[in-house]
């Protein structure tokens, strides 16, 4: 029988998965400013290129398949020229907070649960 290690144990979440490199090869163009990122990494820590992708694209596809789609952010935006004016437009003319946002930003107001903020007392 195997034994988990306490800390394991205490969070059955976690999951450790022993990644044994294979022999199949992937080819990928990349930007200069990733390979330099690269590089930078691999030198600072000691590890194989081939490692840090692979544990880099095991980390990314789990996020994928764990983390709601709507909170996964790309490393790069793409916006065509209207989205572009649209935004800039919103930083050129912001639209006036609500009542609600003033509220809930100083401090006084609802939590989101709808229950009233409890205050905090200094001593």
């Amino acid at each position: 029988m195997i034994r988990l290690p306490e800390a394991l144990a205490a969070h059955p979440r976690i999951v450790y998965i022993f990644v044994e490199m294979a022999d199949t090869q992937i080819s990928a163009y990349i930007s200069d400013t990733t390979r330099d990122e690269v590089e930078r990494y691999v030198e600072a820590h000691g590890v194989k290129k081939g490692s840090l992708v692979e544990q880099a694209l095991l980390h990314h596809l789990q996020a994928l398949r764990e983390l709601p789609e709507d909170i996964i952010i790309p490393p790069r935006l793409r916006v065509t020229v209207q989205s572009f004016d649209e935004v800039l437009e919103r930083i050129e003319h912001p639209r006036k907070p609500t009542t609600a946002l003033r509220q809930l930003m100083s401090g006084g107001g609802r939590a989101p649960s709808g229950k009233p903020k409890r205050s905090r007392s200094r001593s």
